[in-house]
């Protein structure tokens, strides 16, 4: 692994920090904590804050940027999704919050698109949704009748917006599914030998990257084709895989691994790795774009802001 991670900046919370998504050019990094939701640009300043009063009545656990940063969508841990609309203004950011007006109580994960103006959600139970920024459902899976394919669903949309991958992590049977994001209407489906715990659609149509325990403390990373038939390519890594996010342009993955939460970039075609660094602490969340910029939320209260250099 000749390249290196070097880091720019280091931001202390002071609250777990539980999401991460920044801006296409690294400037702005947005971030979900124990109070809710935080803006910093790249010196570490802060630029805005959701609620304004710094005190949300829900933890912000799932946050997804546009990549202009236009827009933010977040989901608070007893369901509530507001869409953030960030419009910088005299040094600052001013952002204006729309509370989608239907509460959804049991959102495990979330993923944005603005290309298509979707918002999925995965959720706890046998629930899969899809949702505009007016937060009008555009379909919505529920059927128990259908509950083989699982629950506690992790989602991602492919970059393009037009394909949702989900994975389940319930205590039955396990899947990995894939639907047009448009209609719902199932596409591909595997059954997975353990529960999925991550997932990140990969850029240019190459597929999807998950996550799942493997054995005794360790987990692993596993890349599929867009239709699921086959395995790309496949990596153990060292203790529980709790973090993952591919870079929507260029071929790089970013998974986070491990009690001393070390961050490893890797090729999403062949999945050689290009660089490692520990965070010394559990990673939460990742965020790379450009396939340079790396941001890394962590569970003692920390952003790292990361550059890659080959």
């Amino acid at each position: 692994m000749p390249g290196r991670l070097e880091l720019r900046r280091w931001i202390e919370l002071h609250h777990t920090a539980y999401a991460v998504s920044q801006s296409d050019d690294g400037q702005y990094i947005a971030v979900g904590t124990e109070t809710g939701a935080i803006i910093y640009n790249l010196s570490g300043h802060r630029m805005a804050t959701y609620p304004v009063t710094g005190n949300a009545n829900a933890p912000v656990h799932q946050l997804c940027a546009t990549p202009d940063f236009a827009q933010i969508a977040l989901a608070t841990r007893l369901g509530t999704i507001v869409l953030l609309d960030i419009t910088p203004t005299a040094g600052r950011l001013e952002v204006v919050a729309r509370q989608l007006p239907e509460s959804i109580p049991d959102v495990h994960t979330l993923d944005f698109s603005a290309v298509e103006d979707r918002i999925a959600l995965g959720h706890l139970s046998y629930t899969l949704s899809m949702v505009n920024r007016d937060g009008d459902m555009l379909w919505q899976q529920q059927d128990e009748s259908a509950a083989a394919l699982g629950a506690v669903w992790s989602v991602a949309l492919d970059p393009g917006g037009a394909k949702l991958y989900a994975g389940s992590a319930g205590s039955g049977a396990n899947w990995l599914i894939a639907l047009d994001a448009g209609t719902g209407a199932l596409l591909h489906k595997r059954r997975c030998d353990a529960p999925v715990t991550g997932m990140a659609a990969l850029p240019n149509r190459l597929g999807v990257a998950m996550i799942s325990p493997y054995g005794y403390d360790t987990a692993r990373l596993t890349v599929y084709t867009p239709d699921l038939e086959n395995v790309l390519w496949e990596q153990a890594l060292e203790g529980p895989a709790t973090a993952l996010t591919a870079d929507s342009t260029e071929p790089v993955l970013a998974v986070g691994a491990g009690y001393e939460g070390v961050v490893t970039l890797l090729n999403v075609e062949n999945g050689a790795p290009l660089v490692s660094e520990p965070m010394r602490a559990l990673v939460n969340g990742l965020s790379i774009m450009r396939g340079r910029f790396v941001a890394v939320a962590t569970q003692d209260g920390n952003i790292g802001l990361l550059r890659y250099l080959p």
